[in-house]
């Protein structure tokens, strides 16, 4: 705890110097942090004195109280409007406007969150003598050395301010959704949607994760008891590296007490790989817009996170005393572990592929379609059934249809009978009577071949599939409505979508292809290339494939059709063979391509490459 009980006084030449080191030390560790520098620039302590009376009502149990209430409704409202909020986000969420609102925003939420920090502390009778400015990749963000709280004895009041600005930003977030399903589509909107993604969805994902060391992180480490728990979880993995592979059974662990073992095995491996993804991610992000600030980003970080262990690592094996007389036997160990590993990556060959997803288009001669408008009344046969072409499939009923029949039948008999009765009295209302017969019985022809088609037969032979055959009874049909399809057939096509940086594996090196279905995931589909459509396209062929349909190619969300892609996009049809499993046209399938087997570093580096060009335009 840094304290010394003696009788000596204190040197004051010591301790000044001491500070002076101390700071020496934040200021170096500022710079070699680039991503989030602090500028201090005032003391806020007063301030917050002053202010804390107003504020205290809502720090209290019943403001917690209802902020539950009102996220729990929130939360509510996202899921039910989910598909709304994905829309919004799609269609707006790269537009010029709504990306200098969510710029705008963001400080403002912060200075809230930092304030509510500040307020926790008051609160429980700490200080806040620092505010200031954190440029976190180089945006000025609001914060406060709330580093007080770390002296309350109750672990809950440490928890409570870590939590302050997290339960802030998430009230500012439910709030905005209440708004947002409120107003009408507009500025109003857009800036509540910004205020639900920084306030709740950003929060979540880094404030709120303990992986990284921010609110979530010291909140669960006062939670778990368990201080400095990210330093000496990557001591205690060095601990069992040294231990089970350099048989160093004598190095000393930072376990002291029963199940922090457990936490520090989970927790260090789990933040080393997010920290890691962050980093290189937000690297890649600046890099796209300001290429030589994102390459040196990702050098800075390629050094601090991979060569500058590599290099602790190194003396390690080469100089470290705890090693003397082992030296050799871990030299061993560490060249067996590099080749096992080189051998894994660059050796072994393990399944390669690129996955895609595709519309299904069935050919006509594999649907049946209603031949005439009309109510749905049996449907004749059953899923699975192997049926003849011409089978009867499903019954429509159309009762101003059948009144009409009836109407023309006695009309036709009424014609006859007239006809008859002056076929020699009065040949020209003969003549007359023989032509209205003629335009009876053509318009009763036209009448029965239309009840005729009320029958929906199996245009093919083959296995059947009638989609939701229990929900059709009494449903109203027009003229043309797919309602059966027929498998074992012609067959069915898939039309695939493929990325600029996947098409050349899909041209060259595909050996087999599989398809999955969602309606039967646990089957694979067999099936084949029938056709590359020549040429690079900006246009999907169904909505579906795009990110506004649920699919994965990134559209232009300026587009209400959801059809226009952000990136060309190359498109093949896949053969399918419709009687190893229902299909239905507009559906969608999971389509893999097959490239044979590759080493994983090999597979690895080309994703790498690809993205990095795909990222940076190279």
């Amino acid at each position: 705890a840094d304290l010394l009980d003696s009788s000596l006084p204190a040197d004051p030449h010591q301790l000044a110097e001491r500070r002076r080191r101390d700071g020496l030390r934040r200021r170096v560790a500022r710079l070699l942090n680039p991503l989030a520098i602090r500028i201090p620039l005032l003391d806020p302590d007063r301030f917050l004195t002053r202010t804390l009376p107003a504020v205290r009502p809502l720090l209290g149990r019943g403001a917690l109280a209802l902020w539950s209430l009102v996220t729990g409704l929130a939360l509510l409202l996202a899921a039910m409007h989910w598909p709304e909020l994905a829309e919004h986000g799609a269609t707006r969420g790269l537009d010029p406007l709504n990306l200098a609102l969510a710029v705008l925003v963001y400080p403002f939420i912060k200075a809230l969150h930092e304030l509510g920090h500040a307020y926790l502390v008051k609160r429980a009778g700490g200080e806040v003598h620092e505010l200031g400015v954190m440029l976190l990749v180089f945006m000025p963000i609001p914060y406060c050395d709330a580093s007080a709280a770390a002296a309350f004895p109750d672990k809950w009041q440490r928890v409570a301010v870590g939590a302050a600005g997290i339960i802030v930003e998430l009230g500012i977030a439910a709030l905005a959704m209440l708004i947002w399903l409120l107003v009408e589509p507009g500025l109003l909107r857009d800036l509540a949607f910004n205020l639900m993604l920084v306030g709740g969805v950003l929060t979540l994902l880094f404030n709120g994760n303990p992986l990284l060391r921010f609110d979530g992180y010291f909140m669960l480490m006062d939670a778990i008891e368990i201080p400095n728990l990210a330093g000496r979880a990557q001591q205690y993995l060095a601990c069992l590296g040294k231990r089970y592979l350099f048989g160093m059974a004598d190095a000393p662990s930072p376990v002291t007490a029963r199940g922090e073992a457990g936490w520090f095995v989970a927790y260090g491996l789990a933040a080393m790989a997010y920290r890691l993804v962050i980093i290189f991610s937000i690297a890649l992000f600046v890099a796209g817009r300001f290429f030589v600030i994102g390459v040196l980003l990702a050098l800075w970080a390629a050094g601090m996170q991979v060569l500058a262990p590599l290099w602790k690592f190194s003396r390690f094996l080469l100089f470290s005393p705890a090693l003397a007389g082992r030296r050799r036997h871990v030299a061993g160990v560490v060249a067996t572990l590099l080749m096992v590993a080189g051998t894994l990556l660059f050796v072994v060959p393990f399944p390669d592929w690129t996955r895609a997803e595709g519309i299904v288009r069935v050919p006509e001669a594999a649907t049946a379609r209603a031949g005439s408008a009309g109510f749905i009344t049996r449907v004749l046969v059953a899923n699975g059934d192997r049926v003849p072409a011409g089978t009867p499939l499903v019954e429509l009923d159309d009762p101003l249809l059948r009144a009409e029949l009836t109407e023309l039948e006695w009309r036709l008999k009424e014609l006859t009978a007239r006809a008859a009765d002056v076929f020699l009295s009065d040949r020209v209302e003969a003549a007359i009577l023989a032509a209205e017969i003629d335009e009876v019985e053509a318009e009763l022809a036209e009448k029965r071949h239309r009840a005729g088609q009320l029958i929906v037969r199996s245009p093919s032979a083959g296995t059947v599939t009638v989609p939701g055959t229990y929900d059709l009874p009494g449903r109203f049909v027009e003229q043309g409505d797919v309602l059966a399809y027929i498998g074992g057939g012609p067959g069915a096509v898939a039309r695939v979508v493929v990325t600029q940086q996947q098409v050349d594996r899909v041209r060259r090196h595909t050996g087999s292809i599989e398809v999955r279905a969602p309606s039967a995931p646990g089957q694979t589909i067999e099936a084949q290339l029938a056709e590359a459509v020549p040429g690079a396209s900006g246009q999907l062929f169904s909505r579906r494939l795009g990110t506004l349909g649920g699919g994965a190619i990134a559209v232009d969300g300026r587009d209400a059709s959801g059809t226009t892609s952000l990136d060309p996009v190359f498109q093949f049809d896949v053969a399918i063979s419709t009687e190893q499993a229902r299909v239905y046209p507009g559906g969608r399938l999971h389509v893999r391509f097959n490239h044979g087997y590759e080493p994983l570093g090999l597979q690895w580096w080309r994703g790498l490459r690809q993205l990095l060009m795909s990222r940076l335009d190279v």
